[in-house]
């Protein structure tokens, strides 16, 4: 996981992966220069839900931010619907706009992206596969420049 383009400068972040009423959360990290990078796997969600998919619960990924020192606000989130292409077997990581909880918004910063892999799938299908290495992916510096010539 990683997150970028956070509305905070130097505090604590964690996620928490809710399905239903099944939950797992990341070990807290320091965000830096309104990026955070997680390089770590969140532990398994194991839930019993119906055979048909589309009665299977939405999946949320929310970020959550430190207050106070002791209690953590759920800033932001993304939530994938369990046929998403984004989720599955093996599916590749994917950036993700997340969207501000209207309920801790406190001004109109924008609430950032998540670059994350979401494997969902049945028990017996995924107890076959190899657990993947978890690896940073390659970065490069990149340089946008936007000419405006008129606009209305």
């Amino acid at each position: 996981f990683d997150l970028a383009d956070l509305p905070i400068k130097n505090d604590y972040v964690c996620l928490h992966v809710c399905l239903g009423n099944q939950q797992a959360k990341s070990e807290p990290v320091k965000v830096a220069n309104n990026v955070a990078h997680f390089n770590q796997s969140i532990q398994e969600v194991v839930f019993q839900a119906p055979m048909d998919i589309q009665a299977v619960p939405d999946i949320f990924l929310e970020v959550h931010q430190k207050k106070d020192g002791i209690m953590w606000d759920r800033i932001s989130y993304i939530r994938l619907k369990p046929t998403d292409d984004c989720v599955g077997l093996d599916p590749a990581p994917k950036w993700h706009m997340l969207d501000t909880d209207v309920f801790t918004k406190k001004d109109d910063s924008f609430p950032g992206f998540v670059l994350c892999r979401t494997v969902f799938g049945r028990q017996d299908e995924l107890s076959k596969l190899p657990r993947p290495v978890i690896k940073v992916p390659p970065r490069q510096k990149f340089i946008l420049y936007a000419h405006v010539y008129q606009g209305k």
